[in-house]
């Protein structure tokens, strides 16, 4: 006879978010290519908390479970760095709810799924 889990899961994370442009990115805008020396990197500090629900199943040799879940997520920290035809800019974005006022919203609802696999590797 199988043993069935279902258990919640939560976790709190840090993590950063890099976006990258690279140099000589070929632009279509209308019907038109052309070349544009330009350069952009974004990256966004998050704080987050996935709020999981998980399902393992009890097997003999594989250990394995799956999840899903929303997730909250609160900005801390936003910044671009660009290359624009050899002029080089830093922006640090303002978060909040203001439109006239700030760059991006800080909070960030979200859902995840995730999926773990554990195989035995020597004595345990």
């Amino acid at each position: 006879m199988r043993n069935l889990s279902v258990f919640f899961y939560r976790s709190l994370l840090y993590f950063i978010s890099n976006s990258f442009l690279p140099e000589n990115q070929l632009w279509r805008s209308k019907n038109e290519i052309s070349d544009m020396n330009y350069e952009s990197k974004v990256t966004l500090g998050y704080i987050e908390l996935p709020l999981n629900l998980l399902y393992k199943p009890e097997m003999q040799k594989l250990r394995f479970f799956v999840g899903l879940g929303p997730s909250i997520a609160y900005a801390l920290s936003g910044k671009e760095k660009e290359k624009d035809n050899g002029v080089n800019t830093t922006y640090t974005y303002k978060f909040g709810n203001n439109p006239d006022e700030h760059d991006l919203k800080a909070l960030d609802f979200g859902a995840n799924f995730l999926t773990v696999l554990k195989l035995r590797v020597g004595s345990w």
